[in-house]
Order: structure tokens, then C-alpha cells, then sequence
């Protein structure tokens, strides 16, 4: 990623194969993405929010999935058949966005969580769960600073490599052993 006016951007897209520590292959196909989740039961909450998030992201480096049931986000993060970088969530929904956020941060590997929500009331509820938390109507300022904050800690979780003209992103919690040879500065 890297710094640009409207806030962060992702890399070019990778194409090549190559071989890390001598004993994996990774192949790298597609520009480097992050998984981000939109759930609020209100529709046009979710796609007004779905909007700001492609507004943000003028080079397209998210993958957007939108719920309306937190039960069924949960559910399928649970049985690990989806999982998210970020998960952007209403707090006033029939599966209430506390329990739900709170459930969530109990799992080994969950998203950062953003509330955004009508009224700000639940924001000193929301310390200790949310990374962020955010009023609807959405302000564009203050959507691309959290979102810029985020960024900033979902690549910190992030190792870059480069190696023969290719640069790769890997989780640092993927990461078990690292050994580097003949170094020359």
C-alpha cells in the first residue's frame, strides 16, 4: 500500500510465481485485496455505507460482501466458510451489533470491527470492541480518516517481501519461521 491523496492505496497488481525460504511456492495472481463485510438490516444504511466504502477505494482493493443478518455473518465466520479484514456493523439490528461484536472478537482470527450506527449513544459502549466507531449519516471526512486508520492497522498485520522484481503480502500470524541467507547490503 501506499500513500496517495485520497488516502491509501494498494500495490500493483502481482502476476509471478515464486518460491519463499527455498521450501514454499506461492503463486500470486491478483492485486493484493482485503475482505471487508457490510452488514446493517436497514437497506438503504447498507448500501449508502457500501458506497462510501467504494468511494474510499478508487483502485478497487476490496472485496465487498454485504449481510443484513448479523445471525448468518456470524454463522458463517463460525463454521469458517467466510472471513473478513473488516467488518463494518450496525449496532441496532434484530441480531443486536454488540453481541454479535463481541462474539466475534473471541474468535482466533476475526476482522476489525467498525460500528457504524444512527445514534451515538452506544459509542462509549463500543470502546474495547470497535476499532472505530461511526454516526449515520456517514461524513465523507470522517469515514475516510477511519478507513485510513484501519488500513494503517490491517497492514501492520501484514509482512512485505520482495524477491526477484515481485513484492507479496503475507499475515505476520502466517509466519512461523524465517530464516535469511547470504545478505548482501
Amino acid at each position: 500500500w501506499t500513500n496517495g491523496r485520497s488516502g491509501l492505496r494498494c500495490k500493483e497488481p502481482l502476476s509471478q510465481s515464486i518460491i519463499v525460504a527455498g521450501h514454499y511456492f506461492v503463486e500470486v495472481v491478483e492485486m493484493l485485496k482485503y475482505h471487508v463485510a457490510v452488514c446493517d438490516d436497514e437497506k438503504s444504511d447498507l448500501d449508502g455505507i457500501v458506497q462510501s466504502v467504494q468511494q474510499y477505494d478508487v483502485q478497487g482493493c476490496f472485496d465487498i460482501e454485504t449481510y443484513m443478518d448479523g445471525n448468518e455473518l456470524l454463522s458463517e465466520l463460525q463454521m469458517q466458510k467466510k472471513s473478513f479484514d473488516l467488518l463494518l456493523l450496525d449496532i441496532e439490528m434484530p441480531s443486536n451489533g454488540f453481541q454479535l461484536a463481541q462474539s466475534l472478537i473471541q474468535m482466533e482470527k476475526h476482522p476489525l470491527v467498525v460500528f457504524v450506527t444512527k445514534r451515538h449513544e452506544y459509542a462509549v459502549q463500543g470502546y474495547g470492541i470497535a476499532f472505530r466507531y461511526l454516526v449515520k449519516p456517514l461524513d465523507q471526512t470522517l469515514f475516510a480518516a477511519a478507513m485510513d486508520a484501519v488500513l494503517q492497522e490491517l497492514n501492520s498485520k501484514h509482512f512485505t517481501i520482495e524477491y526477484d522484481g515481485v513484492t507479496m503480502s503475507l499475515e505476520t500470524s502466517d509466519i512461523y519461521f524465517w530464516k535469511a541467507t547470504d545478505i548482501k547490503f
